[in-house]
């Protein structure tokens, strides 16, 4: 029920056992040392128990407890090799989770907390959300691994950067809402409906890409990319703007779809269904 606190010299050998936060009230998670201690299982699971992060730290599982909360205390980041599940509250603010597993099978609960960024870098790894729903309220990032989206929607408050690795898009939208300039990549890897709905810009990193069903613009400014843009479904903009820099849009369905297109111009246009 008392804090957790690592010296820069300090070591812990995980086992099979959990590190579980116990009792009532407010405690510490300190990590001091470089590298930053694997904890193996971590559960926090008091009565109305609050575990706040006083350094970066490090776990194989997170479990948050149904009247339980974890906050990273305003910008500190938790590497997670395993599985999360967050049955009651995750404060982010604006610090990192990154998952880290070389394995696959992982799975992701966020209940309805939002992480602010979120990253996966582990080769070999793979995860999937149990929820149908994800907001990450800032970037969203994968660097190595194979992640399988929600089914619902992923809202993204930032950037999207798909660097290295994969991701399945499990016929889910991903929702972009930010309110300042930032950046699309899919890396090789098709969304199923994109929606833009933010005051800010996005500009897509990739020279192709595709999305296999509805493109969607609400409000803001959407860059397309450079090479061929396939739509599998309808594009619509229904408010904001979109830049079409000097690209094709190829629309490849098999059944009547919609494409409005404002009063913007478009350099170049294929219609390729079947």
């Amino acid at each position: 029920s008392g804090d957790l606190s690592f010296g820069a010299s300090g070591a812990f050998a995980k086992g099979t056992a959990t590190t579980t936060f116990l009792g009532s009230g407010s405690s510490t998670w300190t990590d001091s040392t470089a590298a930053k201690q694997d904890l193996g299982m971590v559960l926090v699971d008091g009565a109305l128990k609050t575990v706040l992060m006083g350094s970066n730290v490090k776990a194989t599982d997170v479990t948050i407890g149904a009247d339980d909360t974890l906050s990273t205390n305003n910008n500190y980041n938790i590497e997670v090799k395993g599985n999360w599940t967050n049955a009651n509250s995750f404060i982010a603010q604006s610090g990192a989770v990154t998952f880290t597993s070389t394995s696959a099978g992982k799975i992701i609960a966020p209940g309805g907390s939002a992480f602010y960024d979120l990253s996966f870098n582990g080769v070999g790894g793979n995860w999937s959300f149990s929820g149908g729903t994800l907001t990450a309220s800032n970037d969203f990032s994968i660097a190595t691994g194979t992640v399988t989206l929600p089914t619902a929607t992923t809202t993204i408050g930032g950037s999207f950067n798909n660097s290295g690795g994969t991701f399945m898009h499990n016929n889910g939208t991903l929702l972009f809402t930010s309110a300042a300039s930032k950046s699309v990549r899919a890396g090789g890897s098709d969304f199923y409906d994109a929606t833009f709905n933010g005051s800010g810009s996005w500009s897509f990193l990739d020279t192709n890409a595709t999305t296999t069903r509805h493109l969607t613009i609400t409000s803001g400014t959407l860059t397309l990319p450079a090479g061929t843009f396939a739509v599998g479904g309808s594009f619509l903009k229904n408010g904001g703007s979109f830049v079409p820099n000097g690209g094709t849009l190829r629309f490849t369905a098999a059944t009547s779809q919609t494409v409005k297109f404002g009063n913007t111009s478009v350099a170049n246009l294929t219609f390729a269904g079947a």
